[in-house]
């Protein structure tokens, strides 16, 4: 099988051309081509050329090219895609994606997609996209597209084409109709 385990206690390798560095409990069962660095109870039971770097009870259990770098309790089953640390993500049946920290998050059915975020499930409905609860930008942020939002805090600067239920705004730039009174207004 051409693999090895270089040091820890209770490790196993039985899938060929595979590596296990070091840790407790670590196995790699299926597959081929796999390494696994260190930590503790983690497995890789299938698929091809994936790699868990540490941490504990992680699960790389099918797909190809995966990564799951630390944390706890996280798995994947995708392929070219990568869990970064946190703890209880599942990364399932995606394509080029990744979960960076948090903890409880589900990416399912996704391309290109990126979940920064916890306790939350994400699935196939939106390829290519960022997920997180939370964005805070200094400077300026530029968007092409849509901006889809409940509400703003701060100012915008721009165009609309639409809006409704607007209560107050700070600017607008040759407004139309124009307010046809002039005088003193009273009242509540």
């Amino acid at each position: 099988t051409k693999s090895g385990v270089v040091g820890g206690q209770l490790n196993n390798v039985s899938a060929n051309h595979s590596f296990v560095g070091g840790g407790r409990n670590v196995d790699i069962t299926g597959g081929e081509r796999h390494g696994i660095v260190g930590g503790f109870d983690l497995i890789i039971s299938a698929g091809d050329a994936n790699f868990i770097g540490g941490g504990s009870g992680n699960i790389i259990n099918g797909g190809s090219y995966n990564g799951i770098v630390g944390g706890t309790a996280n798995s994947t089953n995708s392929t070219n895609s990568s869990i970064i640390g946190g703890s209880s993500n599942t990364l399932s049946n995606s394509l080029n994606s990744a979960i960076i920290g948090g903890s409880n998050v589900r990416l399912e059915n996704t391309t290109g997609s990126v979940a920064l975020d916890r306790d939350t499930a994400y699935t196939g409905s939106a390829n290519y996209t960022l997920f997180t609860q939370n964005i805070q930008a200094s400077g300026s942020v530029g968007v092409t597209g849509s901006v889809n939002a409940t509400s703003f805090t701060g100012s915008l600067l721009g165009t609309a084409s639409y809006a409704t239920n607007a209560l107050t705004a700070s600017y607008a730039q040759n407004a139309t109709p124009t307010f046809p009174y002039t005088g003193i207004v009273t009242g509540n």
